[in-house]
């Protein structure tokens, strides 16, 4: 039997399933921009667009960041909300967890959490999703703040700099296999 999790919305905890398939996108894992065609094409079911009331974005180096942002009345994200298929799920959310670089084994270590928050659809639904938010070691700058709460892409002085267009910290080639031998 599956329990279940607390996750704040705003001003109100509400109870949700601890492993939505629902992943809030807003950065380089949207569809059309660099890491949506190598983590999550062929493996979501469908992708629609979605906001995140509370979380604000912040341009990074290449890639934005999400904070919750308690404080601004009206903060919202905007992104994607792409429903990863079940039977894919647990490879997918190990893979992101590899890309953002969260760390299970030291929490709130790495450069992003992932944490479940309430997207809300362009329906007015909302749905139980994993977003990633910057970890608490990230420090980022007040003047970084998207105030149109959406990440269009890298800047070009981004793209110059990492011809990759991956961003420094997304350069390994694949996540390692966890069941290979050495």
């Amino acid at each position: 039997m599956r329990g279940t999790a607390l996750v704040r919305l705003g001003r109100h905890t509400e109870t949700m399933p601890p492993d939505p398939t629902a992943v809030f996108v807003y950065g380089t894992l949207k569809r059309g921009q660099t890491a949506h065609d190598r983590f999550l094409a062929g493996r979501i079911l469908a992708a629609e667009p979605a906001t995140l009331p509370g979380i604000a974005l912040h341009a990074g180096p290449g890639f934005p960041f999400a904070t919750e942002d308690a404080v601004a009345a009206g903060v919202v994200a905007v992104g994607e909300l792409v429903h990863v298929d079940p039977a894919q799920a647990e490879e997918v959310l190990a893979d992101l967890d590899w890309w953002e670089e969260v760390d299970h084994l030291h929490p709130g270590s790495g450069l992003y959490i992932r944490v479940v928050r309430a997207a809300r659809t362009t329906d007015g639904r909302r749905v139980p999703a994993w977003v990633y938010l910057a970890g608490p070691t990230v420090r980022l700058d007040p003047a970084t703040r998207l105030p149109s709460g959406e990440w269009i892409g890298p800047r070009p002085s981004d793209r110059a700099a990492d011809s990759d267009d991956l961003g420094p910290n997304r350069l390994a080639p694949v996540p390692p296999d966890p069941t290979a031998t050495a």
